[in-house]
């Protein structure tokens, strides 16, 4: 196979300008909606009072003819006018505020008190409770020195402009090669390149403010595979990069940080940057998460020092059920999966890095259990586990299930049974399938992972992956060719090396799998 560069990319941009509307325009647009009980309008005055500010202190915030350093002022204003989470956070942004943080303890009790009753004005009075109930400073309103009511969250008083997201998706061509490399073909994080800017006013000047991520190595001679082996040992590095553009007076500045906290006065700025890359990553990820975007998937790897070829595939024959299939082989017994939602990540991600990008994990997990006669006649309901609507072993089973009684619908004979045959088509199908990978990976045509895509660099980049400097010349007690089939495995450590070959006797591919077919065999006898 050849291993010269194929790592081309396609870009994906998203940019937004920011409407030039003024707070004192949204003011007066919101305060015109507001009436009191008796239909009057609300005044100026009147909104004033209910945070406790005359009418010429008042106004002079709200019309930029004094300029208020206190957040609280802006959410205390947009409570007592019955605004909910998103003008609320509109109103923070036009007048130069960061939004409300939901991870954000203090800002969440507002942000709750904001959504619990939409429409309804919420007190100053009701939110200072709520605060004080939290272990949290009241409202700090006024502009005035008071060492007891400093506010929790440092504010910064920039007003944000544009947004721009980027990212380079690079090796695209791994799509069309998809046995060559199964560990990293949807681990997005060896691929997906980010880059997120905000642009912001302050002051007269106008700045950009970027994160990115930047390779602590980079050789434009490697290939996808070995771009993605060498990202999993040294994984790219954050930078917090402020650009100050020139003005007639002021040359432009350009400030590069490693840490977040770092960044001074920018620092609220960059905690909204990172909140909107989350967003735009996990809208990406999402899409991956999901096999209703690609049909069916096939993939291997070790779970638990016991080797596993999985297969999932969207039921598109009835769509409306919303339901999945996925089949697992190992320890030569095929086990079908029926799914309320996709697992197909879950599995082929380690536990770690699929709660790193998704959250936490869904509540399936693999029943692969070694049946006896006795199983045959209890009944299953007590194994499943959500998001696991069904499971079976055989089509035998599969056949017998159409007499079961069920929750829902009249009880059906075979024959009738069409739900039934959906499922026994899924199980033939992706039966062969894993069949097929399986002929794949034990002649060398398809790799969990393949040392020959890594060219000449192979022997270095798993000495590094494995963590040691040379895998001739070791102490962890194996030898070099040891570590070369434990790395085809997908395996990522020593101790996982040692734990594998304990239970399987053999790290080679190939035998492992002879060894799965001839317990198969066995279990049918």
């Amino acid at each position: 196979m050849s291993t010269s560069n194929s790592n081309h990319g396609a870009t994906i941009n998203k940019e937004e300008i920011i409407p030039e509307e003024s707070f004192p325009e949204w003011f007066k647009s919101k305060q015109q909606s507001l009436t009191n009980k008796d239909g009057s309008k609300i005044s100026t005055e009147e909104i004033g009072l209910l945070i406790g500010l005359n009418y010429s202190t008042f106004r002079k915030f709200i019309y930029n003819q004094r300029t208020t350093k206190k957040r609280d002022f802006i959410i205390a204003v947009c409570a007592v006018m019955g605004c909910d989470r998103d003008d609320t956070n509109k109103a923070l942004k036009l007048y130069g505020f960061p939004e409300l943080d939901e991870y954000y303890r203090r800002d969440e009790i507002i942000w709750d008190l904001l959504v619990a009753n939409p429409g309804t004005p919420v007190s100053v009075a009701q939110i200072n409770e709520a605060l004080d109930a939290g272990g949290y400073s009241p409202l700090d309103i006024h502009n005035h020195r008071n060492k007891e009511q400093t506010q929790d969250k440092p504010q910064v008083p920039f007003k944000l402009v544009r947004r721009h997201f980027q990212c380079t998706i690079e090796g695209i061509g791994r799509s069309s090669d998809t046995d060559s490399f199964l560990d990293l073909l949807y681990d997005v994080d060896c691929y997906y390149n980010m880059r997120t800017c905000f642009e912001y006013l302050s002051g007269g000047r106008r700045f950009e403010l970027c994160i990115q991520h930047e390779e602590p190595h980079s050789d434009l001679s490697e290939n996808i595979w070995q771009t993605g082996i060498r990202r999993r040992i040294c994984p790219k590095r954050k930078k917090y990069i402020v650009y100050t553009y020139p003005t007639e007076e002021q040359e432009s500045e350009l400030y590069e940080y490693d840490r977040i906290d770092d960044t001074g006065a920018f620092r609220e700025c960059f905690l909204e940057i990172e909140k909107k890359e989350r967003e735009e990553k996990k809208r990406l990820c999402d899409t991956v998460n999901d096999t209703r975007n690609y049909g069916s998937r096939i993939s291997a790897k070790v779970i638990d020092s016991e080797l596993h070829i999985f297969c999932e595939m969207y039921n598109s024959d009835i769509p409306e059920l919303s339901e999945y299939y996925l089949m697992d082989f190992c320890g030569g017994e095929y086990t079908l999966y029926v799914l309320n939602q996709s697992c197909f990540m879950q599995m082929d991600l380690s536990a770690e890095k699929y709660e790193q990008i998704y959250g936490k994990q869904p509540a399936f997990r693999l029943l692969h259990i070694r049946k006896t006669m006795d199983d045959a006649f209890c009944t299953k309901a007590d194994l499943l586990n959500a998001p696991v609507l069904d499971r079976y072993s055989s089509e035998e089973e599969i056949e017998d299930s159409a007499y079961e009684a069920r929750d829902i619908g009249t009880f059906e004979t075979y024959g009738e049974n069409a739900i039934t045959k959906l499922r026994l088509k899924a199980y033939r199908k992706m039966k062969a399938e894993i069949d097929d990978m399986m002929r794949k990976l034990k002649n060398g045509t398809a790799h969990i992972c393949s040392r020959e895509l890594l060219g000449d660099a192979a022997d270095n980049l798993i000495a590094a992956y494995f963590g040691l400097p040379d895998i001739e010349n070791n102490e962890a007690g194996y030898s070099a060719a040891q570590f070369q089939d434990a790395f085809e495995l997908g395996l990522r450590t020593v101790d996982e090396n040692g734990a594998f070959l304990q239970k399987n006797g053999s790290l080679k591919i190939n035998e492992v799998l002879s060894l799965q077919e001839s317990e198969g065999a066995e279990s049918y006898v």
